[in-house]
């Protein structure tokens, strides 16, 4: 397998898509990557979202840290989704996209500045069922020991876009491995590992797909390589250094994205937590996307035919975010609505389409700023994901009762499944954060992480955190549109620059 990737052409591509998981995932024998603990999947068990607008909020924890710079920062990341084009309509080899999006900005990077927006851009991708494929392309399967000769049998969880065959190349890099064994694993259980390997290449510097900038579990403490074609310090396995920021999703990334959520990529599903069938199959016309109030009322039954919950349903065909708010946008309490919608189901080898009600009770994603602890090693995590039951399995539903469902230990499929919320995700408020290794100094050290927003152009970076305080006033701006009056002077929730730099050039000059 090896030598034929070797011998393969750098424009096979891959993507992995994900279970539900932990923090953390490896590869290994010793953990079982396609449980219900988490891991890599092959395509026809992805887990994808079945609601056509995921809803998002902030709360009071993420305004007062980040302040509406670092909500501005956020909805710039999610917009990244929502302006992606219809699935259908993308190139079949997806070339309109590039095969590295990381950019790098050399005074964010010398002092220690993560960039909000591409932090949140990896963490939306998992979220959205497309994991790490990077440290999934080579995965141990089975360890047996006959005559005390260790056999191990490695397959591919890494997928071409295209053909959508097992592929030794994510975005143009080709990746080897090396077994290690015996591995210590965060949870003090041992395993064996088949740890992928870049193979030099001065065309790619590999490890650069969105999907994977998130691939530590949120611990700073990385590798770093050199990059052979530039010369700066990279992550040596793909995590979002201190510098460094997304100008837009890879090609492998629209890949993995397009597969689960193309109109093509039918799977039998429930209807999402909170919706109802409520019109049958001859309902036409109207607003698809009307917004009503809540009543007490039942909006519909769950029959079988055309009312029935469980369908064949086909993909979204595109992604949309909306923002929702708490109430007094700071608060913590949520006004529940209903929304309605037309979708498209398979019945009786026609596509039907009817009406589905859904009561949203809370937002589907929210955003937080927390003490979320530090690493084994002592580092503060950079970020956490909360997702109590948001992976529903059903393998059951699509697979044969005579040949079984999946069952979550390994010998059968788990999904296709269904993603739901609430998730929360939360960015650590522990930042900016200090190395100090001399008991006795009382100095500040070194830095090592702090949360920042920038990009590739010669604008000093915000840093955060900025706990500014709201007022009436404030409040009474963000509800009515979604911003703030730039125009009526200095914004109370404006953030404090503290770092002040030279333009953006390789030689990153610094003015005190």
């Amino acid at each position: 397998m090896a030598i034929v990737g070797l011998l393969a052409s750098s424009q096979a591509q891959g993507f992995t898509f994900i279970g539900p998981f932990k923090p953390w995932m490896v590869e290994a024998i010793g953990y079982q990557v396609n449980s219900q603990d988490g891991g890599p999947l092959p395509p026809d068990e992805g887990f994808r979202w079945n609601t056509p607008t995921i809803y998002y909020a902030f709360d009071r924890s993420f305004i007062e840290y980040f302040g509406t710079n670092g909500v501005a920062a956020v909805e710039s990341a999610l917009k990244v989704y929502s302006d992606l084009p219809a699935f259908g309509s993308m190139s079949a080899d997806l070339s309109e996209y590039p095969l590295n999006t990381r950019g790098l900005n050399f005074s964010a990077r010398q002092t220690g500045l993560i960039d909000l927006k591409s932090q949140t851009m990896g963490l939306m991708m998992q979220q959205l069922g497309v994991g790490a494929a990077e440290h999934f392309v080579w995965s141990i399967k089975s360890r047996v020991v006959r005559n005390q000769v260790t056999n191990y049998t490695v397959v591919k969880y890494n997928y071409d876009p295209v053909s959508l065959r097992p592929s030794s190349y994510v975005n143009g890099a080709l990746y080897t491995y090396e077994i290690y064994d015996p591995l210590t694993l965060p949870d003090n259980t041992t395993a064996a590992l088949a740890g992928e390997i870049k193979v030099s290449d001065l065309r790619t510097r590999g490890y650069s797909s969105v999907a994977n900038s998130t691939a530590d579990g949120g611990d700073t403490a990385v590798s770093v390589e050199q990059d052979p074609v530039t010369g700066t310090m990279i992550s040596a396995s793909g995590e979002l250094l201190s510098g460094q920021y997304f100008f837009g999703l890879t090609r492998d990334d629209v890949g993995g994205l397009r597969r689960l959520y193309s109109s093509q990529n039918l799977a039998v599903e429930n209807l999402y937590p909170g919706a109802i069938v409520s019109g049958g199959a001859s309902v036409v016309g109207g607003n698809p996307w009307e917004v009503t109030t809540l009543t007490n009322t039942i909006i519909g039954t769950n029959v079988l035919g055309t009312n029935t919950s469980i369908a064949l349903r086909p993909g979204l065909g595109k992604l949309k975010f909306s923002r929702v708010n708490y109430d007094s946008i700071v608060g913590q309490a949520f006004n529940p609505f209903v929304v309605s919608y037309n979708e498209t189901i398979i019945l009786n080898f026609r596509q039907v389409s009817r009406r589905v009600s859904r009561l949203v009770t809370q937002p589907d994603i929210l955003f937080s700023a927390r003490d979320i602890g530090t690493s084994p090693t002592g580092l503060p995590f950079a970020f956490s994901v909360t997702q109590p039951s948001s992976w529903t399995a059903n393998a059951a539903l699509n697979t044969h009762s005579a040949v079984g469902g999946g069952g979550g230990d390994g010998t059968g499929p788990i999904g296709p499944g269904v993603i739901s919320g609430t998730v929360e995700v939360a960015f650590t408020s522990l930042y900016p954060a200090f190395v100090n290794i001399n008991p006795g100094d009382i100095a500040e050290t070194s830095p090592i992480a702090a949360w920042g927003s920038y990009d590739g152009s010669a604008t000093p970076p915000v840093v955060y955190p900025f706990y500014g305080g709201t007022s009436f006033q404030t409040l009474q701006q963000i509800a009515a549109s979604g911003g703030l009056d730039t125009g009526s002077g200095l914004s109370p929730w404006a953030s404090t620059v503290i770092v002040v730099v030279g333009t953006n050039t390789t030689t990153a000059g610094t003015t005190p």
